[in-house]
């Protein structure tokens, strides 16, 4: 085998992945759907790289007759990932039968694959491969339509994917570990996944123009799939838990008379709307316990599944309603932005400029800036 940077590069890869592999298997997980699927996709990442690996460690030399074993497995990335997202956003789902029809494509690829004219000998099909490496191959009309595939495949599971992701962003279930932590895991994943079809795309464009079909863009490629790999496995081994979430719920164990929840309900809200005590910059989730006489794990349940928001998240809300009234009354002209945040309970600027731009969409000082 031949070390190059680019062979060096796909044996770390390969390392990492079965380093992966082992690690996910023997390591404890509450999302046993998401395991498997992130192993499977983690295998074909393994494939994928091996597969490349033989081209550009020039090990088709010594053993060309299984050359070109991972072409095509470029359509089982996409359907694996889709599943994946399924499996740690969606609590009910479950892997079954006709999951596999998410494999058609794949068998289309390998077909085309396997349709194309084979060398007479051993000898014609390293000269070929050799072209490949260097100059280039003259592309035939069914690599162009497979180039195609890959490119739309991708491109249909990266919007499913997404879709689903503004789907259960509506989700407001009290997870241990939150649903916004998930969709940020595969919006960064799903970069990764649109980078490789545009890679493809810039391929095909480069086939069309100059007629040729080389190795060149395999080793971009090489890269992605190298930094999808170490992505995964910076999670893994930091033990993020947006990797293989569970579904358990916060205070799922919390029984709340329903007597009980109609009447605290309307008394927390009096206390934000009448007695305002949100504008205490020191108030805490016990204090209002306190005044409410129950336990501060019962208040957190009721704000978390009547109001679908957290404690703070409720304390901002009223304090940067209130800070637009105030902002409004010529009382409060003489005082900054940051002054009349201080009136309505704020203590740190950062922390105002953050709750409200969340709340908003816009900084204070925009807001204000439009509604003159």
């Amino acid at each position: 085998m031949v070390l190059n940077f680019w062979s060096i590069i796909l044996i770390a890869s390969a390392g990492q992945s079965v380093f992966l592999i082992f690690l996910l298997i023997f390591r404890p997980s509450s999302n046993k759907n998401a395991l498997k699927l992130l192993v499977a996709l983690l295998f074909i990442l393994l494939l994928t790289t091996i597969h490349n690996l033989w081209y550009a460690g020039r090990i088709y030399y010594s053993y060309p007759a299984v050359s070109g074993f991972g072409r095509g497995l470029i359509l089982t990335i996409g359907p694996l990932f889709y599943l994946y997202t399924r499996a740690i956003t969606d609590g009910n789902f479950k892997l079954s039968w006709h999951q596999w029809l998410h494999a058609i494509p794949y068998l289309i690829g390998l077909g085309m694959v396997i349709s194309q004219d084979s060398p007479s000998n051993m000898d014609e099909g390293l000269l070929i491969v050799d072209a490949f490496m260097t100059t280039g191959i003259k592309a035939s009309y069914i690599t162009i339509v497979r180039f195609a595939l890959y490119i739309v495949h991708m491109l249909v599971y990266i919007f499913l994917s997404r879709r689903l992701i503004s789907y259960i962003a509506s989700d407001k279930s009290q997870y241990l570990i939150p649903i916004e932590k998930r969709s940020k895991w595969i919006k960064q994943l799903n970069l990764i996944l649109g980078a490789i079809a545009l890679i493809f795309l810039i391929s095909l464009g480069d086939i069309f123009i100059s007629g040729l079909y080389s190795y060149h863009s395999n080793f971009i490629l090489t890269l992605l799939v190298s930094a999808f790999i170490y992505m995964v496995a910076y999670q893994a081994v930091a033990q993020d838990s947006s990797l293989l979430p569970g579904f358990g719920k916060k205070y799922g164990s919390v029984n709340i008379k329903a007597d009980q929840k109609s009447s605290l309900l309307p008394a927390l809200l009096g206390l934000l709307e009448t007695e305002k005590i949100f504008l205490n910059p020191e108030l805490k989730l016990g204090d209002v316990a306190a005044r409410l006489h129950v336990q501060s794990h019962v208040l957190t349940s009721l704000i978390n599944t009547q109001l679908g928001k957290s404690f703070f998240e409720l304390l901002n809300q009223y304090r940067v309603q209130e800070f637009i009234e105030k902002a409004n009354q010529p009382e409060y002209n003489h005082l900054s932005i940051f002054g009349i945040a201080q009136e309505v309970g704020y203590k740190s600027k950062s922390s105002f400029n953050t709750a409200f731009k969340k709340q908003m969409g816009v900084t204070p000082s925009q807001y204000l800036k439009n509604a003159d």
